[in-house]
């Protein structure tokens, strides 16, 4: 790789994208496929794409809706179709699965906030820094509400220590397993005492609950505070590219549900490291890496359920008031603010299981009967040939890359039932679409 200044380029970021890497690029960042977004992307070079993809500033402004019903489930609920509704409809969708992977990584659950406020908290905190200073970014998130109530860290006072915080962020959000010792955690939790919550629900620092003597942690030995340690992990020079790798293992892992290869670890990290933690730069090397753009990373993979649902409502136009996406999206594995562990959604097997399919299945029934009853969607193919309603249907969903045996049985099973009495053609073109394997994958 040439160096320019501090940041790392990737040699190829010139070279252009085919239509097939275009496509890729934007279904692995949550993106539209369909046919004018595609084209705009399919004339960039790789570079190009990316930046586009990177590029947020078209997005309008976050501003999650505060129901009136301030109880934690209602909360839960609207900031659930807040964020699939702007996920459907933004320029620049990457950056609500950005904030997916982030929720993710921080992983915060509903059931532990006694506030419902600290749900709109911990998003805005996340939000602004996403593509910023990642250190920063881990200490504004550990000082939130929703984080220091979820791994009680709000209760971590000298003398009663607790060491859940300590080890999470250690492990989870900053190093990874193996890399640190029990001694660590216990120190580190020595040097996270006070950092706790206030009467009013707001953080608050207590002097009198820290403990200020002198801990060894990750062998050095001083009157550690626990936000400092942030800062020594991601400047120690070793230390920061165990963090740099672990960030960029979870990052990939995220987008392609793979290990990530080793020489992607080493390159990635270097960027990261090189550019002092700014996540853009780091993301930027990320895409643009070969593996991802046509090896092991552009394998197709399950779909979460949270971008398969944005999918369907930017396809069919419907919003979250028509179909209510929350109450499908517990049951197929990925509610908002209800992650499985403090490690988030780690796994993307949990999103097929036969129960988390039929919930599919479910929803996309509901969604093609709102699409029929309410919208213009796919409303001319009853007057095509099955070969054109078929091909019509498929470019709606941004899927006129399925093989042609597919596109067949989709025009064979247009054919056959249109002989039947009563068929609602729509309806039922909209949900088959919706549930094939080429729209449940990304």
């Amino acid at each position: 790789m040439a160096q320019r200044g501090r940041v790392l380029i990737d040699p190829d970021l010139e070279a252009p994208v085919d239509r097939g890497q275009a496509r890729h690029l934007l279904r692995r960042t949550g993106g539209d496929t369909r046919p004018t977004e595609l084209d705009a992307v399919a004339v960039l070079s790789r570079g190009d794409a990316v930046d586009r993809i990177l590029d947020f500033g078209p997005n309008p402004a976050w501003s999650p809706p505060r129901p009136a019903d301030d109880k934690r489930g209602a909360h839960a609920n609207a900031i659930a179709a807040y964020w699939v509704d702007r996920w459907a409809t933004i320029p620049r969708p990457f950056e609500m699965k950005l904030l997916l992977f982030f929720h993710s990584h921080f992983a915060v659950h509903v059931r532990r906030m006694s506030e419902p406020r600290w749900m709109d908290e911990y998003l805005t905190t996340i939000h602004p820094r996403m593509l910023g200073d990642f250190g920063e970014l881990v200490k504004a998130v550990a000082l939130s509400p929703a984080m220091l109530s979820y791994l009680d860290n709000n209760r971590n006072r000298v003398g009663r220590t607790n060491e859940n915080f300590a080890r999470e962020c250690f492990e989870l959000h900053l190093l990874g397993a193996n890399t640190y010792t029990q001694s660590d955690v216990a120190e580190a939790a020595r040097a996270w005492t006070g950092h706790t919550i206030g009467d009013d629900g707001s953080y608050r620092y207590r002097a009198d609950w820290h403990d200020d003597g002198d801990k060894t942690v990750l062998g050095v030995r001083r009157n550690w505070d626990g936000p400092e340690l942030i800062d020594h992990v991601l400047a120690d020079p070793a230390l920061r590219v165990t963090a740099a790798r672990h960030i960029v293992g979870r990052l990939w892992h995220f987008l392609t549900a793979t290990d990530a290869p080793g020489a992607v670890l080493d390159a990635v990290a270097q960027v990261f490291v090189a550019n002092s933690f700014q996540v853009r730069p780091m993301l930027r090397a990320l895409l643009l890496r070969e593996e991802f753009l046509t090896g092991i990373g552009s394998r197709p993979i399950p779909r979460t359920p949270m971008e398969y649902v944005a999918d369907l409502q930017r396809v069919t136009g419907l919003r979250s008031g028509d179909v209510r996406p929350h109450q499908r999206l517990r049951q197929m594995g990925q509610m908002p603010f209800q992650p499985p562990s403090p490690a988030g959604w780690d796994d993307v097997s949990t999103f097929i299981s036969a129960s988390a399919f039929m919930t599919r299945a479910a929803y996309a029934r509901l969604v093609a009967v709102r699409a029929q009853n309410g919208t213009t969607f796919l409303e001319g193919i009853p007057e095509q040939p099955p070969g054109d309603a078929a091909l019509t249907a498929l470019r709606a969903f941004g899927l006129d890359d399925v093989s042609a045996a597919n596109r067949q049985l989709l025009q064979d099973y247009v054919a056959a039932q249109r002989g039947q009495r009563g068929w609602q053609e729509r309806l039922n073109v909209t949900s088959t679409v919706a549930l094939s394997p080429d729209a449940q994958v990304g």
